[in-house]
């Protein structure tokens, strides 16, 4: 069975794509067959980073692109998918699940979804997790990603009792997403470095390269919490600890 994991956060600026990449290299790390896909194209960071291994598809509103996003299903009976979402896509994603009837194609044909809310603690970001747990109503499976690297403040989050009550009903897990030091990432970013050449990277140095370790082994800790990485129990091949 193969899975189609959705990086979404509906908005801009909560480090979704941090989340996608962080998530990849999971998969690669542990030696696991995976897709990575782009259909953000204001800010394409996959395809910045990864080049021609990246697949796209385009989710619109415009008639035209009704069947692009039909390449990650059709992909997905496969091969296990990482999809880096736009923001604002609920509309148009949710129309192509619903139109297609890709929910029920996914159960007869061994195709999961699962949806990675990444979420800043800010009342916008909440609220439009919110918005898309009570639209699909457990049908289609939500994690909550809590991206420390953008807040430690998580109020908003903890007084909202809508929200509090969708995660119990519905069995969301909840993850803490690690933080990598802003001066880290934006150099990692700016010299357009996937996470394996950076922890391999001289320039960066000792301590900068121990950083990015320390963080994918955070982060690999936080998603194999939720239950939805594959082979979790499968552990690097010892690349993920060295630090040279």
């Amino acid at each position: 069975m193969a899975t189609i994991h959705l990086i979404d956060a509906e908005k801009g600026g909560v480090g979704k794509s941090v989340v996608a990449r962080t998530l990849y290299q999971l998969f690669l790390d542990r030696n696991i067959e995976v897709v990575p896909m782009e259909a953000d194209r204001s800010n394409p960071t996959f395809s910045n980073i990864y080049g021609k291994r990246v697949k796209k598809a385009i989710f619109s509103e415009d008639r035209q692109f009704d069947d692009s996003p039909d390449i990650i299903f059709d992909t997905a009976l496969e091969t296990p998918v990482i999809l880096d979402c736009p923001a604002q896509v609920h509309r148009s994603f949710s129309k192509w699940i619903t139109s297609k009837g890709l929910l029920e194609l996914g159960a007869s044909h061994d195709v999961k979804f699962v949806k990675w809310f990444v979420c800043d603690g800010g009342n916008d970001s909440v609220n439009l997790f919110l918005k898309s747990v009570q639209h699909y109503k457990g049908e289609l499976p939500h994690i909550l990603v809590k991206n420390l690297g953008r807040t430690d403040n998580w109020s908003i989050l903890k007084a909202n009792t809508a929200v509090q009550d969708a995660v119990k009903e519905y069995g969301i897990p909840t993850i803490e997403f690690p933080r990598l030091s802003e001066f880290r990432m934006n150099t990692i970013d700016t010299r357009k470095l996937t996470f394996e050449a950076a922890r391999e990277d001289s320039e960066l140095g000792l301590i900068g390269r121990s950083q990015i370790v320390i963080f994918l082994r955070s982060a690999y800790e936080a998603f194999d919490e939720s239950g939805w990485t594959p082979a979790a129990i499968e552990k690097p091949s010892g690349k993920e600890a060295k630090v040279v």
